[in-house]
């Protein structure tokens, strides 16, 4: 375990990116929320729009950025999968 974290054979990056996705995503519908209720002070429809429509559509760029970013790494790993294949032939 140890030893294929030195070599690079492992990658961390995919599991600090599923954790950072759930700590991100917490604060964006945090400070959407917390927007959105301060924005009500002052228009009640801008208010629901940051509640309703714009945090929910951020949260849908935060995962998609997050699936982008492991779909690199599952590529690397497929592709090492290949190096090894076509080596052993």
């Amino acid at each position: 375990m140890f030893r294929s974290f030195l070599d690079f054979e492992k990658m961390i990056a995919p599991q600090i990116i599923q954790f950072m996705y759930y700590i991100v995503g917490g604060l964006i519908l945090l400070g959407g929320v917390g927007t959105g209720l301060f924005t009500m002070t002052q228009s009640f429809l801008g208010g629901i729009a940051q509640i309703l429509i714009i945090t929910p559509i951020s949260l849908v760029f935060w995962r998609i950025w997050c699936e982008l970013m492991i779909l690199a790494f599952k590529i690397y790993d497929r592709l090492g999968e290949l190096k090894v294949v076509s080596s052993s032939d």
